[in-house]
């Protein structure tokens, strides 16, 4: 299965609003601290409280490329972007 990249905000909402047959799945993500510091970054399905599909913890300057295929991660609801601390950049994949 093929993923679709989605970009990230490096900031608290949805990455990937619900496909209209109401499947998604997570596929993976590709991000890159961009602040010289530690940052933490959670991939939620359905809200901002949702299940946590994904807890990313970057050092400074680190990153870090992970791909769960070929079926990923099935989600409910919306995947959603839950910035703990930092700064960083990239994108998910979703299916």
């Amino acid at each position: 299965m093929a993923g679709m990249p989605r970009p990230l905000a490096g900031s608290d909402g949805t990455v990937s609003d619900i496909r209209a047959d109401g499947v998604q799945h997570y596929m993976g993500i590709s991000v890159r601290e961009t602040a010289g510091a530690v940052s933490v970054l959670r991939i939620r399905a359905g809200s901002i409280t949702g299940i946590i599909l994904d807890t990313i913890s970057l050092a400074a300057n680190e990153s870090v490329t992970t791909w769960y295929g070929p079926m990923g991660k099935h989600c409910e609801g919306d995947l959603i972007e839950d910035t703990v601390s930092g700064a960083y950049e990239g994108s998910v994949f979703v299916a």
